[in-house]
């Protein structure tokens, strides 16, 4: 039962973080397709919605 309780919050966590983690791949493919590795942070959201 102990086992199951941790197993089960580590499963959640783990999605929690992988799913923390894709809008910095998102922002890292989008510096990788512009070109523009001085832009910072902020400009990612900016140049996918140019994109889109």
């Amino acid at each position: 039962m102990i086992f199951f309780k941790y197993s089960s919050r580590v499963f959640f966590v783990s999605h929690l973080l992988f799913y923390f983690s894709i809008p910095f791949y998102m922002h890292s493919f989008i510096i990788m397709n512009t070109g523009s590795m001085h832009k910072g942070y902020k400009d990612g959201p900016l140049l996918y919605k140019k994109r889109l």
